[in-house]
């Protein structure tokens, strides 16, 4: 992984894991899903400072996001969406059989997360509790294929990648 400084248009750090990767976010620090490690939180400078182990929750994860309070991050496998503290404890998990083959994830500023169902062409919000959700957008409003969801919390806009069918 390279951090870049896009200003000077130079490589700021170099890093390098055992592991293949599959999910980056990065505002306070950087957190890195690493396979088989958990999620590994490094400064700007490419220094590792802590591995958080997501337990048994770890292997189907692909997708993570974070706030300053938790980390969020879905089971592409089992369909799930988990919150977790910052220490990897479990606060929440989150099911519905509407929604398959989870993909993108975002958090808005009110703790709300937005994913998208691949499989399902739709796109739900859970509520920052857990346990109330509601259906955004489906297939009939031209979700198809949906891959990644990010909620700009400056714009408050929810920007949503789909793919070709």
């Amino acid at each position: 992984m390279e951090i870049l400084n896009i200003k000077e248009k130079e490589v700021h750090a170099e890093v390098t894991f055992k592991s293949p990767c599959s999910g980056l976010i990065s505002k306070w620090e950087i957190y890195i899903l690493v396979l088989n490690e958990g999620i590994v939180e490094l400064d700007m400078s490419g220094k590792q400072l802590r591995t958080i182990d997501l337990g048994n929750n770890q292997d189907g994860i692909l997708y993570i996001t974070a706030t300053k309070d938790g980390i969020y991050c879905i089971d592409c496998t089992e369909n799930k969406v988990y919150c977790n503290s910052m220490t990897g404890e479990n606060i929440w998990t989150f099911t519905n059989k509407s929604l398959v083959n989870v993909r993108g994830i975002s958090v808005d500023g009110d703790q709300n997360v937005f994913v998208v169902g691949r499989v399902s062409k739709n796109m739900m919000v859970i509520q920052h509790d857990g346990k109330v959700s509601k259906m955004l957008l489906t297939e009939s409003d031209g979700l198809i294929n949906s891959w990644s969801i990010h909620f700009d919390k400056d714009k408050k806009l929810l920007l949503i990648c789909c793919g070709e069918n």
